[in-house]
């Protein structure tokens, strides 16, 4: 008989449920400051970036219309935010 299509092995049970590892002990106190790291390097993003894209600078550097306007300024822009959100 063929092993693999057999309905004997199919319908055995010999493998234990899978379960989500469980975080205990000291890794508890690791993953609260994972979490509060996050939250850090969030607040910190929003702070460096936020003077940047407010409505009047935003327009000054990319309006074609402004004396300081450059074509680059606003992927430079965009580029360093997404960069600051994964790099230390």
């Amino acid at each position: 008989m063929n092993e693999i299509t057999s309905p004997s092995i199919a319908t055995e049970t010999h493998f234990r449920q899978l379960q989500a590892p469980k975080i205990g002990g000291w890794l508890i106190v690791v993953a609260i400051g994972l979490v509060f790291s996050l939250l850090h390097n969030l607040s910190n993003l929003v702070a460096d970036i936020a003077p940047i894209v407010r409505r009047d600078v935003w327009t000054r550097l990319t309006d074609p219309n402004s004396p300081v306007y450059h074509p680059y300024w606003k992927p430079v822009i965009r580029g360093r935010a997404a960069r600051a959100c994964w790099s230390p």
